[in-house]
């Protein structure tokens, strides 16, 4: 039997890691795809959605084209992102902006108002 394989996917925000791995968990390949994060001094902090896609693509015909995976032997697709990111899309599935990162504060006083002070992310303390 040949040998299954698992596309790895983490969608980060400095951009896409994917690897090509094992059922078993051995590693045959990984590649890295760098995209670009647009933070501005109102607390904006946004990607580019299309870019990912792109950048994602580009990462795992890298991963694939190492390894000896093929194809056929494709068991399963893991896939993990950023947390909290808001990504609108039109009636479509299209994206009609930049993606809102988990790390944007431009909300945090309407937030504050909300909750009656200012809100705490167990882990995470903007500057």
């Amino acid at each position: 039997m040949a040998e299954r394989w698992i596309l790895a996917i983490d969608l980060g925000n400095g951009g896409p890691k994917v690897g090509v791995v094992t059922l078993g968990g051995e590693i045959a390949a990984t590649s890295f795809e760098p995209v670009s994060v647009e933070i501005g001094l109102d607390g904006t902090a946004t990607q580019d959605p299309l870019e990912w896609w792109n950048a994602l693509v580009a990462a795992a015909r890298t991963a694939i084209a190492a390894s000896s995976f093929a194809g056929d032997d494709l068991h399963a697709v893991a896939v993990t992102g950023q947390w909290g990111t808001t990504v609108c899309v039109d009636a479509d599935g299209q994206p009609v902006g930049q993606a809102i990162l988990w790390a944007d504060t431009r909300g945090g006083k309407y937030s504050a108002k909300l909750v009656g002070g200012p809100v705490s992310v167990q882990g995470y303390a903007p500057q």
